[in-house]
């Protein structure tokens, strides 16, 4: 991997800045509330360094989405890693409803994402992040013997709807630690019922 030119790593830690700065206001402010010129001063830049990664406030915001559910199946991937198939599944799912839970992505991913972005785009950058991660716990499972064989695609994507739309009641709910709770069990016992019977 050739080593980076000094430009590049300015760049790169310019876009760095000002995603911290973005996700911190974001977070405690909302999208609305929020101003280019807030982020600009937080990360000490200029307008100019936002404006050279950024086309707008809305592109920052979606870049801040998309780095969030990343960092999201990154946990998901690391919880399920070395375990068996089943288990991996859960503790996955586990991962993804812990990480619903913190502040900023309840904020940002699913308080303002939807209606800054629009469900669509919402969705869209939902499912290129965790569709993957969900599916090959799918195939696992299925090639394991563990789940009836049957559409994965379908399958994913109910699996990912319930988990997103979790997620969202979580960070909704009056008493986040209850909802995060009530969720797992139904959650559990949804995928439960897909089990195959031994």
């Amino acid at each position: 991997m050739p080593l980076k030119s000094r430009r590049e790593e300015y760049s790169e830690a310019t876009r760095r800045a000002l995603l911290r700065a973005g996700r911190k206001l974001f977070a405690t402010q909302g999208y609305a509330d929020t101003s280019i010129s807030e982020i600009v001063r937080a990360a000490r830049l200029t307008g100019g360094a936002l404006y050279h990664h950024f086309r707008d406030k809305k592109q920052i915001f979606q870049a801040i989405v998309e780095e969030i559910e990343q960092e999201i199946m990154e946990k998901a991937d690391a919880a399920a890693a070395h375990r068996d198939p089943w288990d991996g599944l859960l503790a996955g799912m586990e991962a993804m409803l812990d990480a619903s839970m913190a502040a900023d992505v309840q904020r940002i991913g699913f308080v303002d994402a939807p209606v800054v972005l629009g469900p669509e785009l919402a969705r869209e950058i939902e499912a290129r992040y965790g569709y993957g991660k969900l599916r090959k716990s799918l195939e696992r499972v299925i090639e394991a013997g563990l789940v009836q064989r049957r559409s994965v695609d379908l399958l994913g994507s109910i699996l990912l709807g319930c988990l997103h739309e979790s997620a969202m009641a979580i960070a909704r709910a009056d008493n986040v630690a209850a909802g995060r709770r009530q969720a797992s069990q139904i959650l559990r016992e949804l995928l439960g019922g897909l089990r195959t019977k031994a």
